[in-house]
């Protein structure tokens, strides 16, 4: 008898989905979890909300930037410095737009696996999320400072200067989604204007190391026979943007 009421527990627990426990919770089958392959070892892990700043540009972000590990990516992937970044780049952007058209915080683990490998699959087809201009010249203004005035930005960017070459906009403050409401605000959403916003810095560096700060590459994005301007406030160069440019002060 004790055996029989053994059995009839087991096969209880392994009937099928959709039965309702006494709290109300529905038991669920083993093989109704998710098995990840792993990718989680591609992410670093979130920063608190409370690290969530960016010291040169005197903010803190509004979003949550999903850092990649580059050194693991690259070597599984065999992706080149540029590729890992353009990577992360839109890898954040697509995620920000699943959770907003899903209306959630978080996404399951196979909507975040699926999301990664189509991702894998575009930059591997060569389709990157920035784009590089094919103008000479490339006039990269660091947008931060005018964050506290966005009417300024709009002032500056009518410079006759500004004409001389291509512009992108560089943030260690804003995500894609906040540089393109930016645009929008400014009605500069027209111009062309090519981003590089907080989702493309890493504490990755371009020769495979690290770094105890974020950083970006400036030119591993740009053609070798193009002009890098990197427009700054005077006295203020930051370290988080590197390699081979000209400064502009304004």
């Amino acid at each position: 008898m004790f055996g029989l009421i053994i059995l009839f527990a087991v096969f209880s627990c392994a009937g099928g989905g959709g039965q309702k426990r006494k709290d109300g919770f529905e038991v669920r089958k083993l093989d109704q979890y998710y098995q990840s392959s792993g990718i989680m070892k591609y992410f670093l892990t979130q920063l608190p909300d409370w690290a969530n700043f960016s010291t040169s540009g005197r903010c803190k972000r509004s979003t949550r930037v999903r850092y990649m590990h580059l050194k693991n990516l690259r070597k599984s992937f065999y992706l080149s410095y540029e590729q890992a970044i353009q990577f992360q780049y839109m890898h954040n952007m697509e995620y920000q737009k699943l959770k907003l058209n899903s209306g959630s915080e978080v996404l399951t683990l196979k909507d975040e696996e699926k999301l990664f490998y189509n991702v894998s699959d575009k930059i591997q087809a060569n389709i990157m999320a920035f784009r590089k201009p094919k103008f000479k010249r490339v006039h990269v203004l660091w947008i931060d400072p005018f964050l506290n005035n966005p009417s300024g930005l709009s002032v500056f960017m009518k410079r006759k200067i500004m004409d001389k070459g291509h512009p992108v906009f560089i943030s260690m403050c804003l995500g894609f989604h906040g540089m393109n409401e930016l645009l929008n605000k400014l009605k500069l959403a027209g111009q062309n204007i090519r981003l590089i916003p907080a989702g493309m810095f890493s504490i990755f560096t371009a020769d495979g190391g690290s770094d105890f700060h974020f950083s970006i590459k400036l030119d591993d994005f740009f053609e070798k026979g193009q002009s890098l301007l990197l427009f700054v406030p005077k006295g203020e160069v930051p370290k988080e943007i590197q390699g081979n440019f000209k400064i502009q002060h304004y």
